[in-house]
């Protein structure tokens, strides 16, 4: 990989977890985003639980650059 390359990854990610998903949602927000036994979220299903933990944590009291630590299974159960 050269310093270019590396250089164009880095300036490009998100700048936040929650916008990982969306161009996903923009481009296929009916497609499956996650599965399990116990059902699945589309793209668009998972934004608005996003959405939904983002004004959870904002309530709560949680600021741009604080640090939160999440404990759960990799699964969707947890929700807000």
């Amino acid at each position: 990989m050269t310093d270019r390359q590396l250089s164009e990854i880095l300036t490009s990610r998100p700048t936040r977890i929650g916008d990982v998903v969306k161009p996903w949602v923009e481009w296929s927000p009916d497609r499956v985003a996650l599965l399990e036994d116990t059902g699945t979220w589309t793209y668009g299903q998972l934004d608005s639980v996003v959405a939904k933990a983002q004004i959870w944590l904002r309530d709560s009291g949680v600021c741009p650059g604080d640090r939160v630590m999440t404990v759960c299974g990799n699964c969707r159960v947890l929700r807000v």
